[in-house]
């Protein structure tokens, strides 16, 4: 129990009264005198003087039993009293640690946006239950801890940084929640790649085939719509000790998720130890590649798909559909793949915007082969609702 009480109570009359009031009409009356109150309570002088003038806010425990005592006033009641303030007091602070922890950790603008939080205006009760309803936390406190230690240890994070947490605390529940039963397996996984490149030449359906391939050898894939302030291709993550892997749709090219598939499947098999320590690993081109890892992938997942030597074969013909189309499917590629590779590995930034331009109708959009993937966690009830779309994806891929 508390050590001091404030001066405020409620005496047996019931009728609210300050202790202050009381003890001075004991004296003002002539009942006692401050001397013999003093030395009646056991009380310093000095204390008693303070505590009459108002000079002291606080009382010590038995200092309030005392007078309470001495007063009549039921001590049980008063305590009661002073417990019930002190408990509203108490809400007030933990209201006040929520508002701040909610300001410090969510973008509410960008959520607000995305349509995560539909509520009219900013209400935080409202904000707090959205997310703990979403994240199924007891408290909003637990959402620091989403996936281990928090994820960003910044004093004050960004706005920008604030939407990546999200985004990265999103996939991680929706990973725990899909739980994938299968083991996974590196054979599994390589001998797989001699066969992904051919599924892309299938717009509809080999992507998804494909993420459900790699399902059976232990690694989820899901495809996550990138929010507001993010700049993320993709990323891997080490959940339920398993690789995981997220792909999005950022660039909105059908070339481009098929090469940000095979940049995290290379994360999987080259930086498996390193990601499982760091739970994750994120593909975003607005951080600096500091271990040059991603620049890594990027040309491995490049080569896997069409190496140097035959985009610059192809290159010169890329004004010829039917030599693209031909040569494709010597590759066994889908041309729009042969089309990206050959026009974005140019250095020249103004001759990639032109050919990009000319070849736009070649460079079909990433939807053909997402509609039916791709998840929004932004406007789902719950993390539990993507998860069980996700399962009904993988067990209707065929």
């Amino acid at each position: 129990m508390s050590k001091v009480v404030r001066l405020n109570i409620h005496p047996a009359s019931n009728e609210t009264s300050n202790i202050v009031q009381l003890l001075n009409a004991q004296i003002e009356s002539n009942i006692i005198n401050k001397s013999d109150l003093a030395s009646t309570l056991g009380i310093v002088r000095k204390s008693l003087d303070n505590i009459l003038k108002g000079e002291r806010q606080e009382l010590k425990l038995i200092e309030f039993v005392k007078i309470c005592t001495y007063l009549s006033i039921d001590t049980n009641e008063a305590l009661n009293d002073y417990m019930n303030s002190q408990e509203t007091q108490m809400n007030e602070l933990e209201r006040i640690k929520k508002v701040k922890f909610i300001n410090d950790h969510f973008d509410k603008t960008s959520l607000k946006q995305e349509g995560f939080y539909t509520g009219r205006g900013f209400n935080y009760e409202q904000f707090e239950e959205r997310i703990c309803t979403f994240f199924n936390l007891n408290n909003i406190f637990e959402y620091a801890h989403i996936g281990g230690n928090a994820l960003f240890s910044k004093a004050k994070l960004t706005d920008d940084h604030k939407m990546r947490d999200f985004w990265v605390k999103c996939a991680i529940a929706e990973f725990k929640r899909i739980n994938n039963p299968n083991d996974y397996s590196e054979e599994g996984l390589i001998q797989l790649l001699g066969n992904i490149r051919a599924y892309s030449q299938y717009e509809k359906k080999g992507f998804a085939t494909v993420i459900k391939a790699l399902y059976a050898v232990g690694i989820t894939v899901i495809v996550q719509k990138y929010g507001k302030k993010t700049s993320i291709n993709g990323g891997t993550f080490w959940v339920n000790e398993k690789p995981c892997i997220v792909i999005t749709d950022c660039g909105k090219k059908y070339a481009k998720i098929w090469e940000t598939l095979l940049h995290e499947i290379y994360h999987v098999i080259e930086d498996l130890e390193t990601i499982s320590k760091m739970v994750y690993h994120v593909t975003d081109t607005s951080q600096p590649d500091v271990l040059l890892i991603e620049e890594r992938a990027t040309y491995w997942a490049q080569q896997y798909l069409l190496d140097d030597e035959a985009v610059r074969y192809i290159s010169n013909n890329l004004s010829n559909p039917l030599e693209v189309d031909k040569f494709s499917k010597k590759q066994a590629i889908h041309p729009s793949i042969v089309y990206h590779r050959c026009i974005f590995s140019l250095e020249d930034r103004v001759l990639v915007e032109r050919l990009a331009k000319i070849h736009n109708k070649q460079l079909i959009h990433s939807d053909i082969a997402l509609s039916a993937l791709a998840v929004n966690p932004y406007k789902a009830d719950s993390i539990a609702v993507l998860a069980d779309e996700v399962n009904k994806i993988f067990n209707q891929v065929g």
